[in-house]
Order: C-alpha cells, then structure tokens, then sequence
C-alpha cells in the first residue's frame, strides 16, 4: 500500500487495486491468516517471558499483510495498521519489564509509520491519519497520569509523545493543503499561493509541538529522547519543506531556519547543560524556550502577512504581548527562556517598527525651509497613510509587553522608550495637521513627567524623566515651522517643567524631612533638571513671541535676556525652598543667555555683548547659590583630603561649616568661561590690532608713526567692544568681591585681565589713533604688573588653582601689552623716553614695594634692564656717541650697587637672592657700558677705572661674604691695572715700571685689607703677588739690560726699604724678598763698577767675618729663630 499511495498526495488511484494484487500474488488471503495463526501459537507455546513480545510481533505482522491480502481500497488501507499500533501502544501501557515495553513502542511506531505512509495518496487521507495517530498518542501519552501503571509505562508513553509531535505539523499541513484548491496547470504564483499557506500552518503546529517539549524541559530540566526525536523529525521535516519545497520564499525559508534552530537547541539541550558554564544564568533549557518563543513570533508573523498584508506587524506585536502575558503567568524559574524569546522577538519587531516611526518623526522635523519659516505645501517630509499607522500602535503594544514581562530596570527603558518611538511616530502615522506633532509631544511629556515624579523606585523616576526630556525636545523641534508654534512648544514645556519641579518638591515632604535630611536624590535631580529646563524653555517662548508680533532681532535677543534674567530672580526668591535646584538654575541660565547671544550673530548684533551679560548672569546664578546655605545632601562631607600641587596630602579644615560639594567660586568660573569665550571672539579683530600693528614700527624706529597706526581699521573700530570688556569687568569684579570674602590676594587678579583688556582695545575700538594704542598698551603694562607685585599670590596650601592660573594669564597680558605699548612708543623719541621712564618707575615700586621675593627680583630685574635703557636712549636723543651714553648705564650699574649696599632688607639673610639680583644687575650694567665703549680706549679705560671704583663700593659692603670680598678685591685690582695699562699705552708710555708699579701698589692695598679682615694670613699669601710685581720686572730688567744708575740705585733702596719694614714688622715674606732683591742688586752693583773695586769690599768682608767668627754664629741661630716665628 505504501507503494502504491506514491507519489505523495498525487497517487495515480486507478491502478491502486492492481499494485496491491501484485504485491501479495496468489496467496491473498492467507498471508494475514498464517500470521495471525503464528501469532496465537506464540502466545500459546512460548514461555511466559517472551510470549508477549512475539504474540506482538505477530500482530503486526498480520496488520501489514490486511490491507494488501484483502484488497482493501486507498481510504480503508491504511486504517487496519494504523488502528493495530494504537492497540499495540495501549497494550503496551501493561508491560512488565523495560524490554517488552520497548518492543511495544518500536512495533507501534513501525506499523504506524507503514500506516502513514499507506495514507499518503491524498491530503485529506494523510491528515485524518496522522490526526488519529495525533489524539492517539497524546491519549497513550496521557493515560498513565490517571491510572497505576506498570514498570514499561514510561517507555511507551515516551514514545507515544513523539509520534503525536511528529505527526502533528503533518496533520495540520496537510490538512491545510486539502483545503487549498489546487491550479491544474500550475504557476510559480499558484504554487505561491498554495505553499504558502501549507507552511505557515506547518510553523504554527512545530511552534506547538517545539513549545510542548521546551516547556517539558523547563519545568523537569529533561525531556525524553523519544519525544526529543519526534519533535525534531517534525521541525526537521517543516523546515525542509520550507527550504526546499516549490513556490516557497525568503521569509518562509527565514522562518524555516528559525524553526530548524529551535528544534536542535531542544534537542541539545542537554548537552548543552553539559558543557556550559556554571556561572551562566541561562541554560540549555532556557535558551531552547527563548528560540521556540522566537519561532513563534516569525511564525505568527508570517501567518498574519498571509491572513492581514497589512496589519503583520501590528499583530506580530500582539503577539508579543498574549507571550509576554503568558510567559508572565508561568513560574519564575521558568520565566528566563520566555523573557529571552519575548526580547529577541520584540527586538526584531520594534527595530522595523521603531525605523518606521523615527521615519515619521525625522519627516516632521525636517520640514525644509528656515526656522519659522518652513514650507508646510509637503509636510511631513515622510509617507503617510497606507499601513504607517502599524508602527505606533505595534510600539505601543510592545511598550505594554515590555512593561508586563522584562525585569526592572529593563522595563522601564525599554516601555517607555518603545512608548517616546510610538508617540514620535503618531503624527505622521495618522497624517495629523502639521501642527499637531507639539501638542502630541506635550502632552506625552506631561504623562512621562507626572509619571516620574510620582514613581517610588528612583530609576524608574528617572528613566521617565529623561524620556519625558527626549519628548519635550521632539516637541520643540516640531514647533520650529512657525514664531507662535515655537512659542507653544516651549511655552507649554516651561509649564511642565515648572509643575514637575512643584511637585518633587512637594513629593519629597511627603517622603522625608527635606529640611533635614534633604530631598530624596532621585526627586532632587527630576526638580532640579525640570526647573533648569524651564529656566531654558521661558526665554525661548518669550523670544518666539515677541517674534510673532514682529519685533525687531534685537528686541527679541533682549526680550529672551530679560526672560532669563526673570527666571534667575525667581531662583533666588525661592533657593532658600529649593537650594537643591540651584546648580541646575546656574547652567540653565549660562546656557538660555548664551544662546541668546549666539541667536544674536546671525542677526547681526553685537553678540559680544550679549556674551558679556551671558557672564554676568552666570556669576550671579553662583553668587546666589552662594549665599544659599547647602542641603544635607548636596554638603560637603567634612574631614576630606585634598591633593596640593606638590602631591602632598592637606584636610581641609573642619570648622562646622557647611559647604557646597561644588564650590560656587568653581562654578562662577565654570559657567562664566563659554560665554568669556564668545565675548572674546566678538572682541578678536582689535585684539591685533592693539597688539601687533604696533610692531610696524620697528622698520621705522624714531620716523614717525606709520600709516596703519594713524587710521584704525573699520572692522576693528567698534564701541561696542568696549561694552563687552566691561561687562566682563565687572563681571569679574562682582565675583572677586563676591567669592574673595575681602581678601585682596584674591580679587585683584581677577578684576586685572578684564581691565586691562578694556583699556588695551578701548584706542582701537572707538577709533582712536597713535599715540593712544601705544600709551593704553604702556598704561595696561603698569597697571598690570604693579597689581600682581602689590598683591600677595594665595599660600601654597591653599586650594586655589584657578587664581594662579588666573596670575600666569594676567603677567602674560602684561608682558603682551606691554611690549606693544614699547614698540609703539619706539614711533619718536620723546615717546621712547617716556615708555622707558614708565617702565623704570614700575619696576622699581615694584622692587621696593612687592610683596613677594619674586616679584621684588622681577622688579629689580626690569627696572635695572629699562634704566640702562632709558640712559642710553636719552645720551643718543641729547646727541651724545655710544661711547659717552656707556657712562650713564655704567652709573646704573653703580646706583644698583649702591642700592645693595645702604638698603636694609638686603642685608638680611633671606633676602640673599635678592640682593644677589641686584648685584649682578649692576655687574650686568657693567659689561653692557664696556660693550658700548668696545672701540674707543681711552673710554673704556675711564669705565674701567670707575667700574673698579664701584666694585671697591661694593666689596666693602657689610656681610659680605670672605670669598666673594676677595673675588671683588682682585676684581679691582684687575679693572684699575687694566684702565692704567691701557691709559699708558694710548699715551705711548714706554717705562715699564709704569705698568707694573700701579699693579704692585694695588695688590698691596689688597693684601693690607685682607691683612686686616683676616690676622692669621700668612705675609706671603697678602704681600708676596704685590712684592713680586713690583721687584721682579725691575731686577730683571737691571740684570738682563745696561740699565740706568738710577733704576739701580732705586731698586736697592726699594729692597733695603722691604727689607726693614719686615724686620720691623716680622713679616716672613717682605724679609725674605728685601734681603734677596738688596743681596742681588748690590751684587751686580759692585760687578757693574769693575772688578778691582770689588776687591776692596771683599776684603773689608773677610776682615769682619774672621773677627766676628763667634758672633755671627749666635747671629746666625738668633736669625733662623726669627724668620720661623715670622708670618
């Protein structure tokens, strides 16, 4: 019979009859008959333990040979099999041991397999049979529940489950296909619309039968392998349907796969279990749910496209919602898969859904044409009408399916997420006036907005906070197309956001004791952004309104400023209710006046000073929280550490105070630096202007001033520049006065950048030609550096980073204005003098007067380099060569060591880097005269002559170092021999004693003063050098030359006269150098007379020392004991 139904739902039933007699022959009906006999013999003669076995057996045998032996027609043949392997299945339910029970099983299921296969000549027939074998197996499968059962039972029940889960998705697809008419001649569309239908009907009883197992495995975390393999044989089989059979499609093949995929994690499931991880919250069980649950959805999917073309995803989302409910009802530990599949599907569906209504949504805001302005004629800029409508309401059922099933947070991201797509979506969806999309938008923000601030979990506070702040900004951007839908929009959004703020705070009364313990954190964040989002919304709406009735740009730019200024006055009468708003009033009001004055460039306006007042407004937001004593929870918690500079660890002091947890001088200079910015830029084109044109001037030093100084550039010349560095100014004089508490430390270095930076571009800006720039440029210079040298920096230890920073930036001001200031005064002369008079004065309060060491040494340092200037600058305007203006640095030079030598504070020890500046200025101020003079002689011997002078000056200054008075000493003695030796040799003096007589006499006053400064000094250390200069030269000059009577006679005076002195002095060196110079000179003396002479003496000599023989021994004795107790 198998045989003769083939082919499959398309048998040729004529010769039905003729297949069967052939396959049976002759014997007809005895092949049923000896069967049936054997099997009766089996159950007769057999022993007990296999005689059910064969008697089973038996009957399957004899059930296979019915239908052929007897001829059976093709709607009766498969019957006789079929209806025997029901009975072998309910016969098997008594089975003692495990192995009669298989048999049982295995005889059913091949006598039912042969049955079904018999039933396969036409789909009516296929679906009546396996539907039989369906009931029948769920009934084998379920019987044993109500009855006591036998040792087998589990094994046939097992089985019996897996025959009805895979011949269910037979049954049902072929059942469908016996409904479908079929095209004679078919089609590829006929086929379509044949193959279609039979498959997702097909998907659908997988779906079933897959979710039947899954959901097994769940709950017992095992399921056994005979229904594992049915139900993969089924699946198997749909999903090669779905591959593989004519007139199917892409979708239907996606949906096989998905189908395929579910199938083997059932079946795998547990091995996966076996392999996975421990730590995984998902197991084999849970992920096999989530891809039936998947399965499911595409298959519903599938089948709406074929029922509804146009409603699919509305209905596929609806079915995400019946799971999610259903799922939600299942217990807890079974909930896992479901959630998973339920994701995946409503993932698949809400990213075409979501991408249809974002489409919508971007159409509506990108209405073309400008602000207020848009082209209405094609509005929305996306489809309308048709199947749009799906997206919000599949997005809305998706937000209710998320609500019911996903775990928080989950659930309040994605709800509520899906549910901000959905209403995005709605006016284009449902084609709603052009206007609608602000109402639409308000009023979902208002729900989300109520909703947060009555929720009690604070992440779900906060999740629709932020999603009623997506919907507040879409309805913004909607209201965009006209001044009054803006003004809707933002009007509308202020209200909200005013009523949310109200009631946060109200809510949190009701929760907690705010006054002392503050509002919750959650309500505090929703009230303070909503207040902060109002402060942002009212000048907009005011700014649109006044729009609408035609203003001009600037009355709207100010009617938004004084919105601002409105709200901010608002925040202050209140803070002291809601000081936990504040810091979220600070921002809004920075960020509502900063895009005012970005609003006012494209208009044209001076949007410098709109910045300025931006500023303002922004110092006084924190000066207002300043003044506001911080809540409990937005105090600083006491006894923390700070990290200094240096890396060192400091607390800060715990003197009961509270304080805010971000300081308000923080955030002052926070919300005041992006509208600095923009007031900067505004002020650019002078900034050069001030401070490099100036520079032009040095190709035509003393020539006048050129031409570009003389005509300020028009786009340069504007009195509103002016305006705007005042308001910074005063800006930041309010905050100095305001954060610095009366410390001058801290206000002045902060007031100095705006004032300077007025009084630098005030010439440029009103038009002002030089000499203005250049006197504003010296003015800002003096200003500048005396405020920083007068005013003491903050202590190390104080946490003040900013206001050193702060300094850096105005010393680098200072040094910028004023080198154009000196370039621009380098125009003429008189100018160039005053320009340096200045800077010598500056410099030299600032040495005298500032407050720190560095700035003193800054001082000395600049008033000494512009002094030096300023002499040499007004030698050369009186007319005097570089030569003579070296005399006049060479006295600055002398004035410094002066200074270092009568000031008191130099003398002291701490102030030894200051002095030393000081010193080494004038040493400076020295080689700078010598340089100066480099090609006149006569001049530089006259500056050396006073510079030793004035190192003389200096080396007897009080507490001044041995070392360094020595080095001075001999720098004296080096300056006076070299201006005597170059005075003689301009005035052609050949005498050598000229040159080194002055040397020897002064290396002798040095060794005198060291002699007196120190009374251990040995004489040869103190008088040797000077003693050698003078006798060495000379003697040689007598013993190598025919020198005068005169040069002898005077040199042997010379060395009686050091000699003396010596004795009488015990002095070792001047002993030792007289009697050796007098030996030698009256030596040669004797020589020079001739040699007869010589005679005479040496006689005399001999007479004595024969005579005086025992004398001059003791003489001798007393001699050496004197010179070894000589110095």
């Amino acid at each position: 019979p198998v045989r003769a139904a083939l082919p499959a739902w398309a048998a040729d039933l004529d010769r039905y009859p003729a297949e069967l007699a052939a396959a049976v022959g002759p014997a007809a009906w005895q092949l049923p008959a000896a069967a049936l006999l054997l099997a009766v013999a089996a159950a007769l003669a057999l022993p007990p333990e296999i005689r059910q076995e064969f008697a089973v057996v038996g009957a399957a045998l004899t059930a296979l040979a019915v239908p052929a032996a007897l001829g059976l027609g093709w709607l009766m043949a498969p019957w006789p099999m079929v209806l025997t392997a029901i009975g072998i299945g309910l016969v098997g339910l008594a089975a003692r041991t495990p192995r009669s029970a298989l048999v049982h099983a295995v005889t059913a299921a091949t006598v039912g397999l042969v049955g079904v296969g018999a039933a396969l000549a036409r789909p009516a027939l296929t679906s009546g049979v396996l539907l039989v074998v369906c009931l029948a197996g769920i009934a084998v499968a379920t019987l044993p529940r109500f009855r006591m059962t036998s040792t087998g039972t589990e094994t046939v029940a097992a089985w019996a489950a897996g025959g009805a889960a895979a011949a269910l998705p037979g049954s049902v697809a072929a059942f469908v296909a016996a409904s479908v008419p079929v095209d004679p001649t078919p089609t590829p569309a006929s086929l379509r619309e044949v193959t279609v239908p039979v498959l997702a009907a097909s998907f659908l009883a997988v779906c079933v039968t897959l979710g039947y197992a899954a959901l097994l495995q769940v709950s017992q975390r095992h399921i056994p392998p005979p229904l594992a393999t049915g139900t993969g044989l089924g699946a198997l089989a749909v999903a090669a349907a779905a591959l593989v059979a004519p007139g199917t499609t892409v979708a239907d093949a996606w949906v096989g796969v998905l189908v395929l995929i579910a199938a083997l994690l059932v079946v795998f499931a547990s091995s996966i279990d076996a392999s996975r991880r421990s730590d995984l919250a998902l197991d084999g069980a849970d992920l096999a749910v989530a891809a039936v649950t998947t399965a499911l959805v595409a298959t519903m999917v599938r089948i709406a496209a074929v029922v509804t073309p146009g409603g699919q995803l509305v209905v596929a989302a609806g079915l995400v919602l019946v799971v999610a409910v259903a799922a939600r009802a299942m217990p807890e530990e079974w909930r896992r898969g479901p959630i998973l599949g339920v994701a995946v599907g409503g993932v698949l569906i809400g990213l075409i859904a979501g991408w249809s209504a974002l489409r919508g949504g971007f159409g509506v805001l990108a209405t073309p044409g400008a602000i207020w302005a848009g082209d209405l004629s094609d509005w929305p800029a996306a489809p309308t009408g048709g199947s749009t409508w799906q997206a919000p309401v599949a997005l809305a059922l998706l937000a209710v399916a998320a609500a019911v099933l996903l775990p928080p947070p989950w659930r309040y991201d994605v709800s509520g997420g899906a549910a901000v797509l959905a209403t995005i979506g709605v006016p284009a969806a449902f084609a709603l006036p052009w206007w609608s999309p602000v109402l639409v938008g308000l009023a979902a923000a208002t729900v989300f907005g109520m909703a947060a601030v009555s929720a009690m979990d604070p992440r779900a506070g906060l999740s629709r906070a932020v999603l009623a702040g997506v919907l507040g900004l879409y309805a913004a951007g909607a209201g965009l197309v006209r001044p009054w839908t803006t003004a809707l929009a933002l009007g509308g959004l202020a209200l909200i956001c005013v009523t949310v703020a109200v009631l946060a705070r109200v809510f949190a009364g009701r929760q907690v004791d705010v006054e002392a313990e503050g509002m919750p954190p959650y309500l505090a964040q929703i009230g303070g952004a909503a207040a902060g989002a109002a402060l942002l919304a009212g000048p907009g709406a005011v700014a649109a309104l006044a729009a609408e009735y035609g203003h001009a740009p600037q009355v709207v730019v100010t009617a938004a400023f004084a919105a601002t200024s409105l709200g901010l006055a608002v925040i202050g009468a209140v803070r002291r209710r809601v000081p936990q708003y504040l810091p979220y009033a600070s921002v809004a009001v920075v960020g509502a006046a900063t895009i005012s004055a970005l609003a006012a460039f494209p208009a044209g306006l001076p949007f410098g000073v709109y910045a300025a007042a931006a500023a303002l407004l922004g110092v006084l937001a924190e000066l207002i929280r300043h003044a506001t004593d911080p809540p409990p929870d937005l105090a600083q918690p006491v006894r923390r550490w700070t990290v200094l500079l240096d890396g060192a660890l400091r607390r800060l002091p715990d003197d009961g105070t509270p304080r805010w947890r971000v300081s308000p001088a923080a955030g002052a200079v926070a919300a005041a630096v992006p509208p600095t910015v923009l007031a900067v830029v505004s002020i650019a084109p002078t900034l050069p202007v001030a401070l490099v044109e100036p520079y032009r001037t040095l190709t035509r030093i003393w020539q006048g001033p050129p031409p570009e100084l003389l005509t300020p550039p028009a786009s340069a010349a504007d009195p509103t520049h002016v305006l705007t560095t005042l308001l910074l100014t005063a800006t930041a004089a309010l905050a100095a006065t305001g954060f610095s508490a009366g410390r001058r430390s801290r206000a002045v270095p902060v007031v100095l950048p705006g004032i300077a930076v007025t009084l630098l571009i005030a010439p440029v800006a009103l038009g002002r030609p030089w000499p203005a720039g250049a006197l504003a440029g010296i003015t800002v210079f003096a200003v500048v550096m005396l405020g920083l040298a007068l005013t003491p920096p903050p202590a190390l230890l104080e946490r003040a980073r900013s206001l050193r920073v702060t300094r850096v930036l105005v010393f680098l001001i200072g040094l910028a204005a004023g080198g154009a200031g000196l370039a621009g005064s380098l125009a003429t002369r008189e100018l160039t003098l005053l320009a340096l008079g200045g800077g010598v004065a500056v410099g030299t309060v600032a040495a005298l007067f500032g407050t720190t060491q560095r700035a003193r040494i800054l001082g000395w340092l600049f008033a000494s380099l512009k002094a030096q200037l300023f002499v040499l600058t007004l030698g050369l305007v009186v007319g005097f060569a570089p030569v003579w203006s070296a005399f006049g640095v060479l006295a600055v030079g002398a004035a410094l060591q002066v200074v270092t030598a009568t000031l008191p504070r130099l003398r002291r020890p701490e102030a030894y880097a200051e002095a030393a500046t000081v010193q080494w200025s004038g040493y400076a101020a020295g080689f700078i005269a010598l340089a100066l003079a480099f090609d006149s002689p006569r001049h530089i011997a006259a500056l050396l002559a006073a510079w030793g002078a004035v190192l003389g000056l200096a080396a007897v200054r009080p507490g001044r170092r041995p070392v360094e008075r020595r080095i001075l000493f001999w720098g004296v003695v080096l300056c006076e021999v070299t201006a005597w030796w170059i005075l003689m040799q301009v005035a052609d003096v050949a005498l050598p004693e000229a040159y080194t007589l002055p040397f020897a006499a002064l290396a002798l006053l040095v060794g005198l003063l060291e002699v007196r400064q120190r009374p251990e000094l040995s004489s040869w250390v103190a008088y040797g050098p000077a003693l050698v200069a003078a006798f060495v030269p000379t003697l040689a000059i007598v013993l190598a030359t025919d020198s005068s009577m005169l040069r002898q006679v005077l040199l042997l005076l010379g060395a009686v006269a050091v000699l003396i002195y010596g004795s009488i002095s015990q002095q070792q060196a001047p002993v030792i150098v007289g009697a050796v110079v007098t030996a030698i000179a009256a030596v040669h003396a004797l020589f020079s007379l001739g040699p007869w002479l010589v005679l005479i003496p040496v006689g005399l000599v001999l007479l004595v020392l024969g005579a005086s023989n025992e004398r001059r021994r003791r003489a001798q004795e007393r001699l050496q004991t004197a010179l070894r107790a000589m110095r």
